[in-house]
């Protein structure tokens, strides 16, 4: 493989190994759940805006139980493999490259 499709390949992994997930795992489960409830919340926060006797509780409770859950998995992952999953830009300078090209 090419330089470039590493350093691609290396920006859809890194974020998912560092929460010692694989890519399709935490698209498939982890984000879209975390997703999907903190669009739910929202929902239930919008209507409470309307009707301020509906969903009183919902959009806080959402929010802390997403809150507890991500804290645990972070914890999961061990240091060790966040370091791991992390690239060593001593080693790969052209990641930087690469991510400062794209950003401009």
């Amino acid at each position: 493989m090419t330089r470039g499709v590493l350093a691609l390949k290396q920006l859809f992994t890194a974020h998912p190994a560092a929460a010692g997930e694989g890519y399709f795992d935490h698209l498939l489960t982890t984000a879209f759940d975390i997703g999907m409830r903190m669009i739910a919340g929202g929902r239930a926060c919008l209507v409470h805006a309307v009707l301020p006797f509906v969903c009183t509780t919902t959009g806080s409770e959402t929010i802390a139980a997403l809150s507890r859950e991500i804290e645990v998995s972070r914890n999961r992952a061990t240091a060790t493999d966040r370091r791991r999953a992390e690239p060593d830009l001593r080693r790969e300078p052209y990641l930087i490259r690469t991510i400062s090209s794209e950003a401009a």
